[in-house]
């Protein structure tokens, strides 16, 4: 059997996996219940997607160096 091929580091899955720890801890234990939970849950939720998608743009960046650029790094 051949082995998986990963393509987050150690690092980026861990980021990832508190970045969606952050998310819970906000809506179980800080925001507060009432008429804007929902809305303020998805406006919190959309920046978290935000910082999860940058750290998921390095593996795009490392598994097409031509086409896109590593965070930190410039082309050419």
């Amino acid at each position: 059997m051949s082995k998986k091929k990963e393509f987050l580091t150690p690092a980026e899955k861990d980021v990832i996996r508190v970045l969606g720890e952050c998310a819970s801890t906000y809506k179980h234990d800080i925001l507060e219940p009432g008429p804007n939970f929902e809305r303020d849950l998805s406006e919190f939720v959309s920046h978290i997607h935000d910082l999860q998608w940058r750290v998921l743009a390095q593996a795009a960046a490392r598994a097409y160096p031509d086409d896109y650029r590593l965070q930190g790094a410039s082309f050419g």
